[in-house]
């Protein structure tokens, strides 16, 4: 129950109340203490001055003990002149136990003292000394029995407490209230649509609905939202991947069949003895090698494998020159594959995978084109140990969505009905060579990918 946030703050609030009741408590028995004991002091001066106003009257006992009584006092002392003249006392007052001065005292003195009287209780009879009032002299000085200032005290702060408890618990329950209304509450219904949500991610409709609050919960209700529908909208995604992945799986291993197929037939076409139909038999076969070798690691993909590259030695100008074919540029196209490769350029890689690498973003390049004109260009070269590709265009540039999920699947597709798997791709082939992708620069001039790979010659 007490580690509830309701409880906390419950029972903060009560004890900051009560803390504030006690810190208000202390003075106001020091000042009670200060306005009593001031208070006689005036009734003594008075008693004093009847008396000094018939200075040869000679008072009876009864008639000094009745001012005194009056007063409420032991005796009275009043300076003037630099005479100190005792002009009431109680001759059976017992001596004086303790002496108090009002007139230099602090307000650090007052609480210690009314404290101390409090808990330690009265002296007996002191002496208190204080400014007269009206030009009755330089001070007064009464004695008086501690107890009667005791128990005025005791009652004055049973009351105030009494006072206290009731302000606090009002004030600590419309406290509560408050901040319960304006945050608490709000919190729990946070908590708890979290909860709802955690339960079943997949449904839509426990999504939280941000109320119209414009201060920090509303900000996070707000994006307690953005986040809920990010994660549904990726588990929805997910599964149609796994069904995805199901049906590529059967699509695989007919497809596999069909390429053997197809490769077998190739074979006898090398075989022919036409020149032509042998190049373009070659040709053919590399494909069909090159779409095998694709549904046999798309498997592989599909079990969360690693992309593991096989590298050897070979010349990148050729695959370059083999990319510009697959692009199937006829001569009527307005776009240019220019191959600036040195045909001598050697690199260490897996050639197929550098094959499906630099096709991607040749094929992203052309579809960016489509019928304008304009031209892909290709460059290698190496740089500090490294192998710098880049893959150029005069293209209109990418949009704005495409360069914030640029290598994200299916999301950061370069075109209208892409999957955004090719960038994607290319960012896996890469790391798996140990290298980096970049987008150098995209805008109305064109787009450039630079590739970056370790030189392992």
């Amino acid at each position: 129950m007490f580690h509830s946030l309701s409880a906390k703050l419950l029972m903060l609030t009560v004890g900051l109340v009560m803390l504030a009741e006690v810190l208000i408590f202390v003075p106001s028995v020091a000042f009670y203490r200060e306005v009593w004991l001031e208070d006689h002091l005036a009734s003594g001066q008075i008693a004093g001055l009847a008396l000094e106003a018939n200075p040869n009257a000679t008072l009876s006992r009864e008639l000094e003990a009745e001012l005194l009584a009056n007063a409420m006092v032991r005796g009275v002392m009043i300076k003037r002149a630099e005479a100190r003249v005792l002009m009431l006392r109680d001759e059976t007052a017992p001596p004086i136990m303790a002496r108090y001065d009002l007139r230099n005292a602090g307000f650090v003195a007052l609480m210690a003292d009314a404290m101390s009287l409090i808990f330690s209780g009265p002296n007996g009879v002191i002496e208190v000394t204080g400014y007269a009032i009206e030009g009755g002299g330089e001070y007064v000085a009464i004695m008086i029995d501690e107890d009667m200032l005791y128990f005025a005290m005791v009652i004055f702060a049973r009351n105030v407490l009494f006072l206290s408890i009731i302000i606090s618990i009002f004030t600590a329950i419309s406290l509560y209230v408050a901040l319960s209304r304006l945050f608490l509450q709000p919190m729990e219904h946070l908590t708890a649509k979290m909860v709802e949500f955690s339960a079943s991610p997949e449904d839509a409709s426990r999504i939280i609905v941000p109320s119209d609050r414009r201060d920090e919960i509303g900000t996070a209700e707000r994006e307690l939202e953005a986040m809920q529908q990010e994660i549904s909208q990726a588990l929805v995604q997910k599964t149609r991947l796994a069904s995805l992945g199901e049906a590529m799986t059967r699509i695989n291993h007919d497809l596999r069949n069909i390429l053997t197929t197809v490769h077998l037939v190739s074979d006898r076409l090398i075989k022919s003895p036409d020149p032509r139909v042998q190049s373009l038999s070659g040709a053919l076969m590399t494909g069909i090698d090159r779409a095998i070798d694709l549904c046999t690691t798309t498997l592989s993909y599909g079990k969360a494998q690693n992309v593991v590259p096989r590298p050897i030695l070979f010349e990148l100008g050729p695959i370059v020159d083999e990319i510009g074919h697959s692009l199937s540029l006829n001569q009527s196209s307005q776009v240019r594959f220019v191959n600036q490769v040195d045909p001598e350029y050697q690199l260490y890689a897996d050639p197929d995978q550098i094959f499906r690498m630099l096709l991607n973003l040749a094929r992203n390049a052309a579809e960016a084109l489509e019928d304008e004109e304009g031209q892909i260009v290709v460059t290698a070269k190496v740089d500090n140990g490294f192998d710098i590709i880049e893959v150029a265009d005069t293209g209109p540039g990418l949009p704005d969505k495409a360069k914030e999920y640029l290598f994200t699947p299916f999301q950061g597709s370069t075109r209208q009905g892409g999957t955004g798997l090719g960038l994607a791709n290319v960012l896996e082939i890469t790391k798996a060579h140990g290298g980096e992708v970049k987008l150098i620069k995209s805008d109305e001039t064109g787009t450039i990918f630079c590739i970056t790979l370790p030189r392992q010659i």
